[in-house]
């Protein structure tokens, strides 16, 4: 009997572990960086989002869960089965091996709203003598108190049309993120609030780009600047006051550099003198296909454009945007030749075209490509 007692006890203070698998957790997830802060919502009572991440080495991973009330996380293996872990309900830690592991987000009380929830990586061979990513400092130990890397170390990732949440913790705490572009992008990052906020965009080494502390909305940030491919820092302090929190917003779009834009004249208007030269090549004629040059006067009305070549020689095209084009035919001595041009001018001050024409007479048939080069005579 008391045997019976002691293993009952034994079997209330020891914590039972869960193996059961969690199918959901390969039904439906959202696939993630190692490091990086993701904006969620619990939709239903019901609801419970899924996170992979995959590791390339061992190392610690840290999964926190912010903002809602009584949201919980846990870390899954590649099977979806729950693995130890140590830290709180809103926040876990695991040292783990390569591969595919899941994060799982929820409410045991069935609240639902918006969450914010921070995923960071630490590499290392052992726990104890992990090194950081890059960078001076270290990602904070979950509950340690700061939410984000005070330096270019560590940061946390932020996305487009993406909103973090951050607070200051004291007066020379300093939050700093990171974005990834994948192309050229003209970002805007700013802060919404009450807190008196300055921002500073940062490139790759951490050199500052552009500043800003009073741009936005009341006393907050706002930064703008068109960037090319890369790795960019967005650092976040407070300049004074002692409100502590804050959102991040982020948002951007694709734009073309300067250099890489033509821009045709609108309307594009080709009246004037142009000196033109012309090379032929035939494909199926053994003919000599010589250098011409020579003076073109176009005069415009709209979309018409007459060409004079010569007395003899005078005909008219369409301009569509920055092109344009003709056909003709004329005939010499019983030869008939059919024309037709696309001429593009890019620039209003030149142009480049190809004709494709075709040759008949008594005795051959035949096509051919002319090259057209076109300049504004000066």
């Amino acid at each position: 009997m008391k045997k019976l007692i002691v293993m009952m006890a034994l079997l209330i203070i020891l914590p039972v572990t869960s193996t059961a698998s969690d199918n959901g957790c390969k039904l439906k997830y959202r696939e993630i960086r190692a490091n990086a802060m993701i904006s969620g919502k619990l939709k239903d009572k019901q609801d419970i989002d899924y996170y992979k991440v995959t590791l390339k080495r061992e190392g610690k991973l840290t999964a926190s869960v912010r903002k809602l009330r009584s949201a919980t996380v846990e870390i899954l293996d590649g099977l979806c089965f729950n693995i130890p872990e140590r830290g709180s309900l809103t926040s876990k830690a695991a040292t783990l091996g390569p591969g595919d592991w899941f994060v799982k987000v929820y409410s045991p009380q069935r609240i639902t709203g918006k969450y914010d929830l921070y995923v960071r990586f630490k590499p290392g061979e052992r726990e104890e003598d992990m090194e950081p990513l890059m960078g001076s400092s270290a990602l904070p130990e979950p509950d340690s108190g700061d939410d984000h890397s005070n330096d270019c170390g560590h940061t946390t990732e932020v996305f487009m049309e993406s909103t973090a949440t951050g607070v200051f913790h004291d007066a020379k705490d300093i939050d700093v993120f990171h974005i990834l572009l994948a192309r050229p992008t003209s970002l805007t990052v700013w802060t919404k609030g009450k807190a008196d906020t300055r921002g500073i965009l940062k490139d790759s080494f951490c050199n500052p780009v552009a500043a800003d502390s009073k741009s936005g909305i009341n006393k907050n940030f706002m930064l703008k600047a068109n960037l090319e491919p890369g790795k960019y820092f967005i650092s976040v302090n407070r300049e004074s006051g002692n409100i502590k929190e804050y959102e991040l917003l982020v948002r951007g779009k694709r734009f073309i550099p300067r250099e890489k834009v033509q821009k045709p004249l609108s309307p594009l208007d080709l009246t004037g003198k142009w000196k033109w030269s012309k090379t032929g090549k035939s494909n199926t004629l053994n003919l000599p296909m010589n250098t011409l040059k020579g003076t073109a006067d176009f005069r415009q009305s709209g979309k018409n454009v007459q060409i004079t070549l010569s007395k003899k020689y005078r005909f008219s095209g369409v301009v569509q945007g920055n092109v344009l084009s003709y056909k003709r035919t004329h005939s010499k001595g019983g030869t008939v030749i059919k024309e037709e041009v696309k001429i593009t001018f890019p620039t209003g001050a030149k142009g480049t075209g190809i004709s494709n024409w075709t040759i008949t007479n008594k005795k051959v048939k035949g096509q051919g490509i002319d090259e057209y080069i076109f300049n504004r005579a000066h």
